[in-house]
């Protein structure tokens, strides 16, 4: 998966969440619920916001399943179904969603001397508050996932990161990359979340509800502030 690397272009990792939630998170406490949390919040309270029914399995829509004798190959039951899954077995490893802001974000206007302009989306500007009311800003993303990391192996644990992709309909490209490697159906969604422009972390261990990560504080390299404010804002990169 793909790393976070600054030298590759602008890159703020963003934790939208309650201001409570983020302060304790800024104090070390990485708070993760496992990828059945996010699938449940869909099919039982109807939330296609924070959750997604079909998120952690292979999603294939408008298939036609076809009933074959063994020895003739012969078709006796033929018959359309508009989604069907495959689950590849990472429903309880936990999972940290950030908002990675970059050149996504580019605008099309620039500054008046000709800077690169960055801001939010309107569909980013409406639904990103539902994670919560504040934000937490990570300054340096490089070494927040260093911090991450070396807590990970302090554990003895294994993790897989990097940028959720987004497919509509039966994507081949989706298809063969949760074929190679069916970790990545954890970091693929449906195009409708495109706004979100998730960065994961997924922890190979299997639990029933959530985990906490001791990766110290983090007040050095964070800031917190309110949501609002900061889907009303404009980056520049200046030298």
């Amino acid at each position: 998966m793909e790393q976070v690397a600054q030298n590759q272009g602008l890159t703020i990792l963003m934790k939208f969440g309650k201001e409570k939630n983020l302060k304790s998170l800024q104090s070390g406490l990485m708070y993760m619920k496992n990828l059945a949390y996010y699938v449940g919040q869909e099919k039982k309270d109807s939330d296609d916001v924070i959750g997604d029914q079909y998120d952690g399995v292979m999603l294939m829509q408008d298939m036609q399943i076809n009933i074959k004798d063994i020895a003739t190959k012969n078709v006796f039951m033929s018959f359309n179904v508009p989604k069907a899954t495959m689950d590849f077995g990472y429903m309880k490893y936990p999972v940290f969603c950030m908002f990675r802001y970059d050149e996504r974000n580019r605008l099309s206007e620039t500054t008046e001397d000709g800077q690169a302009l960055f801001g939010f989306s309107p569909e980013q500007v409406r639904y990103m508050p539902e994670f919560g009311d504040s934000v937490l800003v990570i300054k340096d993303a490089d070494e927040f996932i260093r911090r991450v990391a070396a807590a990970l192996q302090k554990d003895g644990l294994i993790h897989t990161r990097g940028n959720v992709r987004y497919f509509d309909g039966n994507d081949l490209e989706y298809f063969q990359d949760v074929k190679d490697e069916p970790v990545h159906t954890a970091f693929w969604k449906r195009k409708k979340y495109s706004y979100q422009q998730e960065f994961r972390i997924l922890i190979d261990k299997t639990i029933e509800d959530h985990y906490i990560l001791n990766i110290g504080d983090i007040s050095d390299i964070s800031e917190i502030m309110k949501s609002e404010l900061m889907l009303n804002t404009v980056v520049t990169l200046e030298k």
